[in-house]
């Protein structure tokens, strides 16, 4: 709430509790002290966990979650599985760094200044994952279930859909995850939204209109630019999603002619092997293997 990170909602029924994302608080530190609050509900008391997608802002938390007493199935899609055994185990790597460099430094209260979690914490994350395909109904726990719809917003992405059986009947509650955005390059376009009882909207833009415009001819007259004037582009991207839209969007424009050749590097070994599993999954976006590979021959991604 009146934040873009951290994103969790707990869901209650008579007898059970299902939590909907478990998301690290990123950005000002008055937020990132967030993360050592105890959290307003007992971890060893949720039945499952459904993860709409696997950026940090909504998955991050879960290994500090494990160490809480955590241990029910996190459910996901297949895309969203694989994206969480590259980003969770960085994310912790990140946290036993700024541990290790605070002690070095001195520059912590704490003494000595521990990581928020570690990589055994993620391990035993990664053994409580388990995959659901997009738009098949499966039972969370006793009166819960759910399916994944996707959205459009980074690979593996869903909105969940979720049927709670009441006294009443059932009452289904839908929630939209991240939403992508419409005639993007490479992402699908979100998915109409069923039928539902309550919807719960994530709404970091909520207040924007997107340009009517298509992203790629933005993208190509700012290359052109570029290459006029010989100078260097530099893109700090998310190293899930963001990069590999970028990076195809560049490849399309040379291969379609609209803009002459010119190198393309991606300096980031977690944005390369995001980009391998983008190339398993070939029926969840709009691309092939040649648009997103150097050289089209190996199945694999090739940065200069």
């Amino acid at each position: 709430v009146r934040t873009v990170t951290g994103s969790k909602t707990l869901l209650k029924t008579q007898d059970r509790q299902v939590l909907v994302d478990c998301g690290l608080f990123q950005g000002y530190k008055k937020l990132r002290l967030r993360n050592w609050d105890k959290p307003p509900f007992a971890a060893d008391a949720l039945d499952a966990l459904l993860l709409t997608h696997a950026h940090i802002d909504h998955s991050g938390y879960l290994p500090r979650l494990v160490r809480s007493g955590f241990h029910a199935p996190v459910y996901a899609t297949p895309a969203t599985m694989d994206l969480a055994h590259v980003l969770l185990p960085d994310s912790a790597k990140i946290q036993e760094e700024d541990a290790r460099w605070l002690n070095k430094k001195k520059l912590s209260k704490h003494h000595p200044a521990e990581p928020l979690y570690t990589s055994k914490d993620v391990d035993k994350v990664l053994s409580l994952l388990k995959a659901v395909p997009y738009d098949t109904w499966f039972e969370v726990t006793d009166g819960v279930r759910a399916r994944f719809l996707n959205v459009g917003h980074i690979l593996g992405s869903a909105m969940v859909h979720v049927e709670v059986q009441t006294a009443e009947g059932p009452h289904r509650i839908l929630w939209s995850g991240d939403l992508g955005r419409y005639d993007m390059p490479l992402n699908p376009d979100p998915l109409p939204p069923p039928e539902t009882d309550t919807l719960i909207i994530e709404s970091t833009y909520g207040n924007r209109d997107h340009p009517d415009q298509p992203p790629l001819h933005g993208f190509e007259d700012l290359l052109r630019r570029m290459l006029a004037q010989k100078s260097v582009l530099l893109v700090p991207a998310f190293a899930v999603g963001r990069a590999q839209q970028i990076s195809f969007m560049a490849r399309e424009l040379i291969l379609t002619g609209q803009v002459p050749e010119f190198p393309i590097y991606l300096d980031s070994p977690m944005a390369v092997n995001a980009t391998e599993i983008y190339l398993r999954y070939h029926d969840e976006h709009q691309v092939d293997d040649a648009s997103l590979q150097e050289d089209g021959q190996d199945g694999k991604f090739h940065p200069r």
